[in-house]
C-alpha cells in the first residue's frame, strides 16, 4: 500500500468512525449545552471510535494523521456537535503535540498506556513555580481549559519565582517561562464557564495549590529541537498551529451545518404572511448564496495553508512567514464563517431564534468563536506588525 492509499484508507475509516457514532454525538448536544461540558457518553463513543488516536504518533500506537485529514474529520463532527468537535481536537491534539517537547522520560511518562488525552492553555495568569529537590511547585489559577473533565493530563504555563518574585532570564530580560504537565487529578477544575456559546466545550479553569511537578514533565518555550524518535514528523513542528488550525475547522463545520439546515429549512417554511415558500423567495436564495460562498472560501483558504504548513513542517521548522500566514488563513476563515452564519440567521427569520430548529445555538457558537484570541480581530494586527518589520507580539508564533 502506498503512502498515498494508506492515508486515504485512515481518513476514510475515521470518516466511517464519526458517522457510526453520530447518534450518540448529536443526542448528547443538549445535555452538554445544559451543563456546560461534553457528555460523558459522547467522551467515551469518541475515544472508543479511535477518533483520539488520529494525531499521535505511530510509535505510540496512534496513526499520525495528516493535519489536513485531521481538519477533515474535525469539520465532520463540528457539524454534529461544535463543543464535541472542540474537545477532541484540543485534548488528543495537545497531548500528541506539546509532549514533543519533552525527553524521552517525560513522553515515556505520559504515553504510558498508549495515546492519551491532555487539556492545555497557555492564558494568563501563568502559575507561579518554585524550584525543589527533582522539579518544581506549582500555585495558581488559569482559565480555558477545554476538556479538561475527560482529559488525563493538564498542560499549564508557569514563571519561576523566588520568594514570590519573578526570576528574570539574563538572555530575554523576560520572567522565566515554561510549560509544564501534570496528571489531571493534581489539579482542582473551578467552574467558570458561563458562555453565550460553545457552552458545551468545559472550558474551565484550573487551580494549583503546591502541586509537584518533576523536571522531565516541563519544557522551554522555544522552537522543537531533538524531539524523541516519536516526534520527528511534521504535526510537532506544527504546535500549536496545528490546535488554532483545528479551531477554525469547527467554525467551517458550524457554517456548512447551518447552510445545511437552511436548505431543509427553505424546503419545508413558507414565510408569514406570504404564500411563497424560503426556497422561491430571491431573497432567501441570495443569502443562501452569499452564505455559501463564505463557507467554501473559508474552507478551501484553511485547507490551501494548512497542506502548506504540513509541507513545510516535513522538511524542517515552519518560517515565520509561514506562521504569519497560518495566522491570516485562521482569522479570516473563522470571520467568514460568522458571517455565513448570519446571513442563514438573516434568511431564517423567526424560526432562527427558536432553540428547537438549532440554528441559534450555531449562531452563538459561531460568533463566540470569533473572540478567541487566536482568531480575533487582533490577530490582524499581529501578522501587521510583522509586515512592518516589528518584533513577534503573539505566543502561538514563538514555537
Amino acid at each position: 500500500m502506498t503512502i498515498t492509499e494508506s492515508r486515504q484508507t485512515d481518513l476514510s475509516r475515521m470518516l466511517d468512525a464519526v458517522a457510526a457514532i453520530a447518534p450518540t454525538i448529536s443526542a448528547g448536544v443538549e445535555s452538554a449545552e445544559a451543563n456546560r461540558r461534553l457528555d460523558d457518553e459522547v467522551f467515551r463513543a469518541i475515544v472508543d471510535a479511535g477518533l483520539t488516536a488520529m494525531p499521535c504518533p505511530k510509535l505510540l500506537g496512534g496513526l499520525e494523521m495528516h493535519a489536513l485529514d485531521l481538519i477533515k474529520v474535525w469539520e465532520a463532527i463540528a457539524r454534529l456537535d461544535p463543543a464535541a468537535a472542540w474537545n477532541l481536537l484540543m485534548t488528543s491534539t495537545m497531548a500528541s503535540t506539546a509532549s514533543a517537547f519533552l525527553t524521552q522520560e517525560g513522553v515515556n511518562a505520559v504515553f504510558s498506556a498508549g495515546p492519551t488525552t491532555m487539556a492545555g492553555s497557555f492564558h494568563p495568569p501563568p502559575a507561579l513555580a518554585t524550584r525543589t529537590e527533582g522539579g518544581w511547585r506549582l500555585d495558581g489559577q488559569s482559565g480555558f481549559f477545554s476538556g479538561a473533565h475527560h482529559a488525563s493530563w493538564v498542560l499549564v504555563a508557569a514563571i519561576e519565582v523566588v520568594n514570590g518574585e519573578p526570576v528574570v532570564n539574563a538572555d530575554t530580560g523576560q520572567p522565566n517561562a515554561f510549560g509544564a504537565i501534570v496528571p489531571r487529578g493534581d489539579v482542582t477544575l473551578v467552574d467558570t464557564w458561563h458562555t453565550m456559546g460553545m457552552r458545551g466545550t468545559g472550558s474551565v479553569d484550573i487551580k494549583l495549590k503546591g502541586v509537584f511537578v518533576p523536571t522531565h514533565l516541563t519544557f522551554q518555550v522555544a522552537p522543537l529541537t531533538n524531539p524523541s524518535p516519536a516526534f520527528t514528523g511534521p504535526l510537532p513542528r506544527m504546535f500549536p498551529l496545528i490546535l488554532v488550525l483545528g479551531e477554525s475547522s469547527v467554525s467551517v463545520g458550524i457554517a456548512a451545518e447551518s447552510v445545511a439546515r437552511l436548505q431543509r429549512l427553505a424546503d419545508e417554511k413558507t414565510a408569514s404572511f406570504t404564500a411563497t415558500a424560503l426556497r422561491d423567495r430571491e431573497l432567501i436564495q441570495y443569502l443562501a448564496g452569499k452564505a455559501k460562498s463564505r463557507v467554501d472560501a473559508a474552507r478551501a483558504y484553511l485547507h490551501q495553508m494548512c497542506a502548506a504548513a504540513y509541507d513545510e513542517a516535513s522538511e524542517g521548522h515552519l518560517t515565520m512567514d509561514t506562521k504569519a500566514d497560518l495566522l491570516l488563513a485562521v482569522t479570516y476563515s473563522t470571520e467568514l464563517c460568522a458571517e455565513a452564519v448570519r446571513f442563514v440567521h438573516e434568511a431564517a427569520g423567526a424560526t432562527g431564534v427558536r432553540n428547537e430548529a438549532g440554528l441559534e445555538r450555531l449562531f452563538r457558537d459561531a460568533h463566540t468563536l470569533t473572540q478567541h484570541a487566536n482568531h480575533s480581530s487582533s490577530r490582524y494586527a499581529t501578522v501587521g506588525k510583522l509586515l512592518f518589520g516589528h518584533d513577534n507580539d503573539w505566543l502561538a508564533l514563538s514555537f
